[in-house]
């Protein structure tokens, strides 16, 4: 069983990353940089939540684990600076993950494994611990259940940004077009199907591999590259 549990967390790390062997660590620190960075300039947060992979804190977990958590989080720290303050905390497993992994299903399809297997209050639980945080950067995607996510549905803040969502718990188009006319949702980074090969500073890096969703810019990418916001 431990071996078991070992593979299967590795697989999510490379699901949640985003990341392959094309994809080194250096991509998701970049990724995470640019998220900050163009949620700053939107939200201007003073505090930030961030909701991370609780495989992390798990004992005996594959090296690639806590190597993917620490490129993440020292991404998003770059990208905020030292004027705004920053927690990480991490959504409970759902009791039956810890207990056997092969009882829960996930679609294999979903960029974000983990909104199957961390428990369906516990986004909510642990934003409401923080209620003075302006803004929420999900490594992990959201919960299946948005509509059960509180801090998602209610007016105001704190405001979201997403790493690598998978667009399916947001809804259909219009939808995701509402998230972001709302204010709700600021920004989030999805990988471009098919990346360019590029050299040159950090955000032409960036370009050549991702997209980054923003109000401005959303309802333009539906429609010219609709691909990006489909299960894969």
């Amino acid at each position: 069983m431990k071996g078991f549990v070992s593979i299967f967390i590795l697989g999510l790390v490379a699901f949640s990353a985003g990341c392959s062997d094309n994809a080194p660590l250096s991509d998701r620190e970049l990724a995470t940089t640019i998220l900050a960075q163009e949620s700053a300039k939107a939200a201007r947060p003073k505090k930030v939540l961030v909701l991370s992979n609780p495989f992390s804190q798990q004992p005996g977990s594959p090296e690639q684990v806590y190597d993917f958590e620490k490129a993440g989080i020292a991404g998003l720290k770059d990208g905020f600076g030292n004027g705004v303050k920053m927690d990480v905390v991490f959504p409970q497993l759902k009791a039956e993950v810890l207990k056997d992994p092969r009882s829960v299903q996930v679609d294999p399809q979903t960029t974000t494994p983990l909104s199957f297997l961390v428990g369906e209050q516990a986004f909510s639980d642990v934003v409401q611990k923080h209620p003075d945080a302006d803004l929420v950067v999900s490594l992990i995607g959201l919960p299946l259940n948005l509509a059960g996510f509180k801090q998602w549905n209610q007016a105001g803040k704190p405001q979201f940004a997403l790493l690598f969502p998978d667009w399916r718990m947001v809804g259909n188009q219009a939808a995701i077009v509402q998230a972001f006319q709302s204010g709700k949702l600021v920004a989030a980074v999805v990988r471009k199907p098919v990346p360019d090969e590029t050299q040159g500073n950090a955000k032409a890096q960036f370009d050549a591999k991702y997209f980054l969703v923003t109000r401005d810019n959303v309802e333009g990418l539906l429609k010219e590259h609709p691909a990006i916001f489909l299960p894969r």
